[in-house]
């Protein structure tokens, strides 16, 4: 994920720019930043074929992070609180809004010792970013990129 997180960084996209400000996940809401995908976007006109892998890497190294969250493997809290730091990170680039709140608060919850929370924060984290990826792919630019 630090290729994705470089290549972002050097098109730039301002981590900044996308925040951990969501509210609770709406799901008559779009749960990703247009913006996010409108700077994701752009790095496709300088590298073609640079947004479907990057896209790919991200979905496939997020999809090993939220099972690390939801106990797939078996993790220490440390390892649990890097996991969700990892995917705060690059869903914040993504444009993942509701994602990047619910890592935000299952690594906090961690940092509390609050392991039963971080559980239950953890599930809805993986259901929220099914949702997301499910919309992402939807997306008719990311869809024809990932084709």
């Amino acid at each position: 994920m630090e290729v994705v997180f470089q290549s972002l960084m050097t098109a730039g996209v301002a981590a900044g720019s996308v925040g951990v400000t969501a509210a609770a996940p709406n799901p008559a809401v779009s749960c990703f930043d247009p913006q996010a995908i409108d700077d994701l976007l752009s790095l496709e006109k300088n590298s073609p074929g640079l947004l479907c892998s990057l896209t790919r890497q991200f979905l496939s190294d997020s999809r090993e992070l939220i099972t690390r969250l939801n106990g797939g493997t078996p993790a220490s809290a440390k390892e649990i609180e890097f996991a969700a730091h990892a995917l705060k990170s690059t869903c914040a680039l993504f444009g993942a809004r509701h994602v990047t709140e619910l890592a935000s608060r299952v690594e906090c919850a961690v940092r509390r010792g609050d392991l039963a929370a971080a559980r239950r924060l953890a599930a809805e984290t993986g259901a929220e970013f099914t949702r997301f990826e499910n919309e992402l792919r939807s997306h008719t630019a990311i869809a024809s990129a990932l084709i």
